[in-house]
Parts: C-alpha cells; structure tokens; sequence
C-alpha cells in the first residue's frame, strides 16, 4: 500500500493535520534521525575506523536498514526510503554531523507529504 494512502484521512480535515504534524515531527522527524543517522551510522563509521571509507560504509548500510524498517511499503517504497535515507545521511556528514540538519530535512519533507495529503488526499 502506497505511504500517501496511509494518511488520506487528512484530506481536507485541517485539525487533524494540525494535530498529527508535530507528533510526526517527534516521532518521526526526529526519531528516525536520532535512532538511524545519529545512533546506526555513527557507531558503525565508529566500529568501522572512522575515516572517510567508513563513513560512507556507514552511510550505505543505515540506508539498507532503514528502508528495510519501510518494507510494509513494497518496493517501491523501500527505495525511495531508502534515498532518502542517503540523502539525510549525507546532509548530516556534510552539515559536520549535525543532526539538527537532517531532523529538519526529515520533518520539512514529511510536512510537505502531510500538506499534499490534506489538498488532494492519498
């Protein structure tokens, strides 16, 4: 089942949206981010030397693992998580491992899903 079709029942109900955006921020903006890019890749470039190759190691790897966390997306699903993934793992190694950064990048693109589901549905 597509992910947009999960939170159809936002379709035009702007309390709900209003309600369910800072929960996702919490548990999913900054959850995810604190669980997959914070605690995941951090300590495995850590076991893996710390260098550049281990990050990217690092980067690839918690990129698998979070898009397998998405596999009740099919997948279709599981790849775009899954570059997504890279792209908040690689906004957190180039923003100097600032976490704040891929929280954001997380959130707003979450957001953006949220107010798409209001206007148009799933």
């Amino acid at each position: 089942e597509p992910i947009l079709s999960r939170i159809e029942p936002l379709q035009g109900d702007l309390l709900l949206l209003a309600a369910l955006t800072p929960v996702m921020w919490l548990t999913i903006g900054m959850g995810e981010e604190v669980l997959h890019r914070g605690f995941v890749m951090t300590w495995l470039a850590s076991i893996w030397g710390g260098g550049n190759r281990a990050w990217i190691a690092a980067l690839l790897a918690q990129a698998i693992i979070f898009a397998s966390g998405h596999a009740y997306q099919g997948p279709t699903g599981m790849i775009l998580t899954g570059l997504s993934a890279l792209i908040y793992g690689g906004v957190y190694i180039l923003s100097g491992r600032n976490l704040w950064t891929a929280v954001i990048a997380h959130s707003l693109a979450n957001t953006v899903a949220f107010v798409e589901s209001y206007l148009v549905g799933g």
